[in-house]
């Protein structure tokens, strides 16, 4: 296929991007915060000028000139940036090769877990006090960040870079998935985050799944399906149940905080501020309760679509990559983010401009 001549633009936007999302994530790389919003603001810019470059008809132009408009509303009320970045590299995909993408994903997370991995190991063999405040010890074992903000950011690198190889990969066989289990059995024993392990134990099963039926239901209706699990147990269950909090210790507090937030702040409908410092002060990672409580009901549909839109024929790893982002955004709601995870975008690619993606796989 001819990719878009203005394939640079996006390709120049998603490298800041990518790399933007690492060093924020960086205890080594430490940009002043002026600077971190000025990358951010020029690829959001990039990624605009990129859809405006384009060739659509004149309705498209209205749809998307509308999807803008909606996305910076979105950003000047819950003042994230990140999530508005994330919708338009979706929108921005046309006549990109996205295993392209793929490819600069991985170069630069290898670059960054090479880097901080082999300074903090030589820290820890030759100047062991200067990383000794940095390790967390706990019923698990020692847990290393290796120079990253959390030891979970290290676990979900791992977990992602696997993906993205394994999307490069044309037929997976069981030598791959291996390969991709011992990465993350290391990955464990490193930065002991549960998590990533245990997404890609289901990805895993999923691969053993043959019918494609199956498969098309599950990426349908895996992320609103969650979403309304989610919803059920913020908005119905008591955070003092017994049960509750027994399921709750093994997701690290995770729903008493989503239950918590949501009885204070209710469903928003649109985007809403209100939850805006509970969110920089609490740590709320399930997804679909930022949706419900901050981005909003529409947006927590309006992404709902990409599933629904999903085409039946094809596409099977694609389709398993999303159903496990759509579990992990269960867990962290940075899998959202394009440029630190790419499951969405490939799939945002196969819904809006799907004959484009299956000319670049083939």
């Amino acid at each position: 296929m001819k990719y878009s001549k203005n394939s640079f633009i996006y390709y120049i936007a998603f490298i800041l991007l990518a790399t933007l999302r690492l060093c924020i994530s960086s205890n080594i790389i430490n940009f002043p915060l002026a600077f971190n919003y000025s990358i951010i603001i020029l690829v959001a810019v990039l990624f605009i000028l990129k859809i405006l470059l384009d060739n659509h008809n004149l309705t498209e132009y209205l749809i998307l000139l509308v999807l803008i408009i909606f996305f910076i509303y979105i950003y000047m009320i819950t003042k994230n940036l990140d999530f508005m970045i994330s919708l338009l590299a979706i929108v921005a995909i046309k006549n990109i090769n996205i295993r392209m993408i793929v490819k600069l994903d991985i170069a630069i997370k290898l670059i960054f877990l090479f880097t901080h991995g082999s300074i903090y190991l030589i820290n820890y063999l030759l100047n062991y006090d200067a990383i000794s405040n940095l390790i967390i010890f706990s019923s698990k074992g020692a847990s290393h960040a290796l120079y990253f903000s959390n030891p979970n950011t290290v676990g979900a690198i791992v977990l992602l870079l696997v993906l993205d190889f394994l999307f490069l990969k044309k037929n997976i066989n069981k030598k791959h998935l291996v390969w991709g289990f011992l990465a993350l059995i290391v990955s464990y024993l490193i930065c002991r985050s549960r998590t990533p392990f245990f997404i890609y134990i289901i990805f895993i099963g999923l691969q053993f799944i043959k019918n494609i039926k199956i498969t098309n239901f599950l990426g349908k209706y895996s992320y609103l399906f969650l979403g309304l699990i989610t919803f059920i147990i913020i908005n119905y269950l008591d955070s003092t149940n017994h049960i509750l909090l027994l399921i709750n210790k093994f997701f690290s507090n995770r729903i008493v905080y989503s239950i918590a937030a949501y009885q204070h702040y209710g469903l928003a409908i649109l985007p809403s501020s209100a939850a805006n410092n509970f969110l920089e002060n609490f740590i709320i990672d399930n997804f679909y309760t930022r949706c419900f409580i901050n981005y909003s009901v529409i947006v927590f549909l309006l992404i709902g679509i990409i599933g629904l839109k999903i085409p039946k024929k094809g596409f099977k790893l694609e389709k398993d990559i999303f159903i496990i982002i759509c579990i992990y955004l269960f867990f962290e709601a940075v899998a959202i983010n394009i440029g630190f995870a790419l499951p969405l975008l490939i799939m945002g690619d196969i819904v809006l401009y799907r004959k484009n993606y299956k000319e670049v796989i083939e």
